[in-house]
């Protein structure tokens, strides 16, 4: 299911989204590497200007059943729902995620993601959470874990991520929300992924999130900065921090994807970037 995120100009230089799409999976296939799934933008993530219409999200949607492709939405960067409920900023961004899960419907995208806070507690955040679930829409939101400092990290640790399900469970909104793992989002915040051994612990402790595809997708990103130094910043496989000097614990998580059926994202800026990550998995296998 490995897919990659897509941007206008990916390829070529567009103002159509679908285009970029239609010609990023067809150069997929000319390549032998056809894409499974991909993630994309449909507002401009720093001003919430919408950058698909009626027509292109038909279009959208008609490809992705044609190919069969998996659709993940990614929510903008000034989506931030989490505090007080009475705030005007708390309440914009939860409604612009409700009309963000409209446009998935309309695409057939399968999921939204949206970044969790960065220090607050999944108790914290449950009434943010039942909030958000409040909605008849047919995609997941899918919570993924933002960069902080290692000091004050806490979405990076299994129990963290087990103890957010189980309050999503506890509210019976477990059909409303799935969880996104960046891993270099996790290897910043100061978690081990390089070997077979720290792959495992990480791997097992997370099982209680459950392994529906519904429930759990991976932005597979290398990192090309140490743990905690500035902000993460994604890289092809093995040629960042991660796994550049061993790649046991990729291969474990690979082999963990492909067993699992799970969708995995490349946050590469290019269409280039997905033909090096791909070849890496290829290589590894």
């Amino acid at each position: 299911m490995f897919g990659l995120h897509i941007n206008k100009d990916s390829i070529r230089q567009s103002d159509n989204l679908f285009v970029a799409i239609r010609d990023s999976y067809n150069q997929s296939v000319k390549d032998g590497m056809p894409i499974k799934s991909y993630q994309v933008f449909i507002a401009n993530p720093r001003n919430r200007k919408w950058t698909v219409d009626d027509e292109i999200m038909k279009q959208i949607r008609e490809f992705n059943v044609r190919q069969h492709l998996k659709c993940i939405v990614h929510s903008t960067y000034l989506d931030h729902p989490w505090g007080d409920l009475t705030k005007a900023s708390v309440k914009s961004s939860i409604g612009f995620i409700k009309r963000e899960l409209e446009f998935c419907d309309k695409m057939k995208a399968k999921g939204l993601v949206v970044h969790l806070p960065t220090t607050m507690t999944p108790q914290e955040i449950e009434h943010n959470l039942i909030k958000l679930g409040d909605n008849k829409s047919k995609a997941k939101i899918l919570l993924e874990m933002d960069v902080v400092s290692i000091s004050k990290a806490i979405y990076n640790k299994p129990e963290t991520l087990n103890e957010l399900m189980k309050v999503i469970r506890r509210n019976g909104l477990s059909s409303k929300f799935g969880l996104v793992i960046d891993t270099a989002h996790v290897y910043h915040m100061g978690t081990k992924l390089k070997t077979k051994r720290q792959m495992n612990e990480f791997l097992n402790g997370i099982k209680e999130i459950g392994l529906r595809r519904s429930n759990l997708i991976f932005h597979l990103n290398d990192d090309k900065n140490e743990a905690g130094y500035k902000r993460d910043e994604h890289t092809c496989l093995t040629t960042g921090k991660i796994w550049s000097d061993g790649h046991e614990g990729l291969q474990k998580l690979v082999k963990f994807l492909k067993r699992n059926k799970l969708i995995a994202i490349f946050e590469g800026k290019r269409y280039d970037d997905y033909v090096c990550n791909m070849n890496i998995v290829q290589a590894l296998f």
